[in-house]
């Protein structure tokens, strides 16, 4: 049997929304660091990239069938998304654990290193 054919309309426009939503994920990318996390560690960096995870998804629920390398820059950027939310009750739980084990002297060196919001994860992992 044959498959129907797509007008060339409706393929350009589809090659045209491809091409868009991987342009637009390029653009998630320079938002985002190595590790995953905002470049601009800010609300306005937050701001920038939810308005472009908002067109890759626009362009990209165009597309007819998905693409992958897309899809993974849209998980990666839910996920800076994320860890920019929940850091300050990340680093309020570990300032409590801190003080609750007579180590409140700790937290300003910890901030200052960026490693008191990941401390809830170690101490979960390990009983000290």
């Amino acid at each position: 049997p044959k498959l129907p054919s797509v007008p060339q309309a409706a393929s350009s426009e589809e090659a045209e929304s491809r091409r868009i939503a991987q342009h637009s994920a390029h653009s998630v990318s320079a938002l985002l660091s190595a590790s995953g996390m905002l470049r601009q560690d800010s609300t306005d960096g937050l701001n920038l990239l939810l308005g472009a995870l908002q067109e890759v998804r626009g362009y990209s629920a165009k597309c007819q069938q998905p693409l992958p390398d897309v899809q993974e820059i849209l998980a990666t950027g839910q996920n800076a998304i994320r860890n920019f939310c929940e850091r300050p009750a990340r680093q309020e739980l570990a300032r409590a654990w801190l003080t609750r084990h007579g180590l409140q002297h700790c937290v300003r060196l910890l901030a200052a290193q960026g490693l008191l919001e990941r401390l809830p994860e170690g101490a979960a992992s390990v009983e000290l």
